[in-house]
């Protein structure tokens, strides 16, 4: 329940949160180039 409401808080300033978004999915990215060039 806790983590819904947190989710719609931030869904609140829309625009912002998906830059947020944006933001995450590149560095998630970019950790799993460098995990798979250790592989």
């Amino acid at each position: 329940m806790a983590v819904k409401n947190l989710i719609t808080q931030e869904a609140a300033p829309r625009a912002s949160s998906e830059l947020v978004i944006i933001s995450n999915l590149k560095q998630a990215r970019s950790r799993l180039q460098i995990f798979g060039n250790i592989k």
